[in-house]
């Protein structure tokens, strides 16, 4: 995942850590790339208890002001994903894919006519949504505090439960506008289980060069 975020020159890094954190720290410190090595660690303290939208907000102090591309860490990502993203207008952009199949467990987006992404969530029927959201998104700096803001209320609002989508929902309902990028013509994975890491693998072997 660090080598595509160099491959379109990101050089400043941030990962959150929670379980097994000491092996992604030894990883980090022993990659071939700088940028990884270099990598800002920053511990989520809650990862056991509280959703992964509080991994994201427990990095807020270091990606305040900055634009950036935040990328769930199960997912295997080929190279043509974050070129899409990035040629996206802002200032949040979710990468969708807008060909897979969906059922009950992808995180499912709705869009409207003006492309804009109105729904994110798991609950919405298949039929209703574009596409699935494949856990990368871009957050221009203009909308960053906005994103953080919305991600402590819900700490105030007992949803210490949720996924980060969750925070972006919210603002959705509230008239703040995401845009997305069809990532479906390029390759990816996440990676929940052995068999999804299998079938990481042979993607990774039958994939052409340029994806």
């Amino acid at each position: 995942m660090i080598a595509r975020l160099v491959e379109v020159a990101v050089e400043e890094i941030v990962v959150v850590v929670g379980y097994r954190a000491d092996q992604v720290v030894r990883h980090l410190a022993g990659a071939d790339l700088a940028p990884a090595r270099r990598a800002v660690v920053v511990q989520n303290e809650r990862f056991a208890e509280w959703g992964n939208f509080y991994s994201l907000l427990v990095a807020h102090d270091q990606l305040r002001g900055h634009d950036f591309i935040k990328l769930d860490g199960d997912v295997l990502l080929g190279p043509g994903v974050l070129p899409t993203l990035l040629a996206a207008p802002g200032p949040g952009v979710i990468a969708l894919d807008c060909g897979v199949a969906l059922g009950a467990e992808e995180m499912k987006a709705r869009v409207d006519g003006r492309d804009r992404v109105v729904e994110l969530n798991k609950q919405m029927a298949p039929a209703l949504a574009r596409g699935e959201s494949i856990g990368v998104e871009r957050i221009d700096a203009p909308l960053g505090p906005t994103v953080f803001a919305e991600l402590e209320r819900m700490i105030d609002d007992g949803e210490t439960h949720e996924y980060y989508e969750r925070a972006y929902e919210r603002l959705m309902q509230r008239g703040i506008d995401f845009g997305y990028a069809d990532i479906s013509a390029h390759l990816w994975c996440e990676i929940d289980d052995a068999a999804d890491l299998e079938r990481a693998h042979s993607l990774i072997e039958s994939a052409p060069a340029s994806d």
